[in-house]
């Protein structure tokens, strides 16, 4: 069902009026802020909330991972976590099925969205934010879990510039079993060595998206594809610019049929190949 701004979800615990979408509009997921609607005589402190929904086969699946994850009592209790306040089922759906929508708690802004120019220098911010991303893997670590999806926009702020900014950790539809390696997980910009080269994603592997996320904030393009001219492989510039920072820290993944196609790629750009003016050389 289409949802669209002033309609009201009914919840299990509230009812929730849309009021502004936050989704992009090539995007298939479904991304709203609204108001919290509490019973009457409530006392909830919370004014507003995100509802996450989507109509598409695969972010569904995503959809139910994260619902699924929240299901577990350690990632649910913990205070490092973005907190889901509530399920949305659709009229009409089975009680054994999963809710339609998710609302969570509502933040100020996300990493992506603070300067790293005014901030950078920020001791109480950088000590949260470490704090809340470093608990919430641990937490993961702790159920042997991967978040795989460690990001500046899946680090979320509210209180920005008061004396205790409140610092938490969203995104979890994409967590995987620790060791998964079935396919290549975690952004480009970030992704750990170990994943490269088809070895598997571990806490280790988070913790390196984690550290490579808060330099990126820092110095922007030293990692990834936010400086690659056109027509060229981003799984190959960004391999090269790894290479480059740490030699030999990639390693051949043999069961990839288009490793080598990559690695000539990555040699040429290893070998300064690459002959127009750029960031990367």
């Amino acid at each position: 069902m289409a949802l669209r701004i002033g309609q009201v979800l009914h919840g299990a615990r509230w009812n929730y009026r849309l009021v502004e979408s936050l989704s992009y509009p090539t995007s298939n997921s479904h991304v709203f802020k609204a108001e919290i609607i509490p019973p009457v005589q409530s006392k909830l402190l919370e004014k507003w909330a995100v509802i996450k929904t989507t109509s598409e086969e695969e972010l569904q699946r995503t959809l139910k991972r994260e619902y699924d994850c929240y299901m577990n009592p350690a990632i649910h209790s913990s205070w490092n976590f973005r907190t889901m306040y509530d399920t949305i089922k659709m009229q009409g759906s089975s009680a054994y099925e999963s809710p339609d929508y998710l609302a969570f708690e509502w933040f100020d802004c996300t990493l992506k969205d603070v300067s790293s120019e005014s901030h950078k220098r920020n001791p109480v911010l950088h000590k949260s934010i470490s704090k809340a991303v470093l608990g919430a893997l641990a937490d993961l670590k702790s159920q042997r879990l991967v978040h795989t999806d460690i990001q500046s926009d899946n680090i979320l702020i509210s209180g920005l510039n008061t004396p205790c900014p409140v610092v938490k950790l969203g995104g979890l539809g994409l967590t995987k079993p620790e060791g998964f390696s079935e396919f290549p997980v975690q952004p480009y910009a970030v992704r750990a060595p170990e994943v490269w080269s088809g070895l598997g994603c571990f806490h280790r592997s988070d913790m390196w998206a984690f550290a490579a996320t808060l330099f990126d904030w820092i110095s922007p393009r030293v990692f990834g594809t936010g400086d690659m001219p056109p027509h060229h492989w981003p799984q190959a510039w960004s391999m090269a610019k790894l290479e480059r920072l740490f030699p030999d820290s990639v390693t051949e993944h043999p069961t990839d049929p288009n490793y080598q196609i990559v690695e000539a790629q990555l040699t040429c750009f290893a070998n300064g190949c690459y002959s127009q003016k750029g960031s990367f050389y």
